[in-house]
């Protein structure tokens, strides 16, 4: 049976700001893809730091019901908390299902910085919009993995992605996703003794700065341990 289609005009295919000022406020669209995309907000709330509400996430592009799934993760790569997009032919509208429930606005939030990973296809768009931070964003690690990513506004250099607190070489690995969730490229934090200092590895050699960029919302799954944390560098607007 043929899916209802859902159709809209695309905005801005890169970050989108309006006139500078004390509050910067903008928005971004970002390319969905068959399989699954992780993608995190490069904007805080508007009104505070209460968290980024479902509703808040527009959907564009094409597809039909329940092609759009946002999905948070465990600590080791499960699914988490899951929200289709689903059409209501009874009702003749569309809706977020949490696979037990309608999900009404102001139920689900996340915290900014909370990478998501969205299933979508190839003609779909998620737009993310809100007020610009200027601030650094520290992000804390825990034993096992995190969903994250370039929160900023700008492109960050990996070596800008400064790790801190306590950790050892090797305890932080920050890594891009397939989409069907293997992984992409690695980098990890390692000391060599014989050089007495921190440099990142991707597995065959060392990363020097300016080879390695994520995009604004990049999504970066990122391991880590208890007491350890990464801060990426507030943006100059």
């Amino acid at each position: 049976m043929k899916k209802l289609m859902f159709a809209a005009v695309a905005v801005a295919a890169a970050t989108t700001f309006a006139d500078i000022s004390s509050n910067v406020v903008g928005y971004q669209n970002n390319n969905l893809q068959q399989g699954a995309t992780m993608l995190v907000s490069t904007f805080v709330p508007v009104t505070g730091t209460e968290g980024i509400d479902l509703f808040d996430i527009k959907l564009g592009g094409t597809f039909g019901s329940s092609d759009i799934c946002i999905q948070t993760l465990t600590a080791t790569g499960l699914r988490d908390k899951s929200y289709t997009y689903s059409y209501s032919k009874k009702q003749s509208r569309w809706y977020w299902y949490d696979g037990s429930k309608e999900v009404l606005k102001g139920e689900v939030k996340f915290e900014p910085g909370t990478g998501l990973w969205i299933f979508g296809v190839d003609a779909a768009q998620v737009t993310f919009a809100g007020a610009v931070s200027t601030d650094d964003r520290t992000v804390l690690l825990k034993n096992g993995a995190i969903a994250t990513g370039n929160m900023t506004a700008v492109p960050v250099d990996l070596h800008d992605i400064i790790p801190s607190g306590t950790y050892a070489s090797g305890n932080i690995c920050i890594q891009t996703l397939t989409p069907t969730g293997l992984r992409d490229k690695s980098y990890t934090y390692a000391y060599s003794k014989k050089q007495s200092r921190w440099y990142w590895y991707d597995g065959s050699k060392e990363v020097l700065r300016g080879e390695v960029t994520f995009a604004p919302g990049k999504g970066l799954w990122v391991f880590g341990v208890d007491g350890a944390s990464i801060t990426f560098p507030g943006p100059t607007l």
